[in-house]
């Protein structure tokens, strides 16, 4: 009988829409139920919450392994795949969990496929859009191997000129700079500081997102207020 990989599963969507609780409740299912080892990663630039945790808004935490970045803007699959094969065979993990899967480099593909042919689940979390609305090649390279997707959504918070909160189905993430839509021309990575007012980012749905500058940006008018 030919050996089948292990599976992979990816949690996808906008800002705020439960991609890393989601990611947190598939641990723990394969940590009670099925007593699974399991080792957890998450990009050493991402120091909104303890850099040695994954954490989701509503309280959820994991202790995590931080990767360092290959370049400025994209963190080091190769250290995944070093960290884990270093390991006895043994004693490697059964099951292995990247959160914010959008910030590593072209490397992610080989790297998870090695680690699924060597019978080791993996279950990712991230963004499948950046603010522009484009998607990030991360996840792109990895949903052609995906067992599961789940592609998640918020609710838009965006107000109009009487103050009413849209609430439709969100599927794009916004980011503002002084309350503003960024331009296509800012720099794709940018982590959001709590104590940041200047740079925040919000869940849109595609009628009420808008990022000024985009190939595409001149067919779009700006949301009605």
């Amino acid at each position: 009988m030919t050996r089948q990989r292990a599976p992979l599963t990816c949690f996808v969507g906008p800002m705020n829409s439960s991609k890393t609780r989601r990611l947190l409740d598939h641990l723990s299912e394969c940590r009670d139920a099925l007593n699974y080892s399991i080792r957890v990663y998450k990009p050493a630039l991402d120091d909104r919450f303890d850099i040695k945790e994954v954490r989701c808004r509503n309280g959820g935490c994991w202790e995590a392994i931080p990767v360092p970045s290959s370049t400025k803007s994209k963190v080091d699959s190769l250290f995944i795949f070093n960290d884990i094969y270093k390991i006895p065979l043994k004693k490697r993990p059964q099951l292995v969990a990247i959160d914010e899967i959008q910030f590593f480099d072209k490397n992610i593909k080989d790297v998870v496929t090695c680690l699924l042919n060597d019978n080791i689940e993996v279950v990712v979390s991230g963004l499948n859009r950046s603010f522009k609305g484009e998607p990030f090649s991360s996840i792109e390279s990895l949903l052609g191997l995906a067992t599961k997707i789940e592609t998640l959504t918020a609710r838009c918070t965006y107000k109009d000129g009487r103050g009413k909160t849209c609430g439709a189905p969100a599927t794009m993430t916004q980011r503002l700079i002084d309350g503003k839509p960024a331009p296509y021309k800012s720099p794709v990575v940018v982590i959001q500081k709590f104590d940041d007012s200047k740079i925040t980012y919000e869940a849109r749905c595609a009628d009420h997102w808008f990022c000024p500058g985009t190939p595409l940006s001149r067919l779009k008018k700006r949301p009605k207020k």
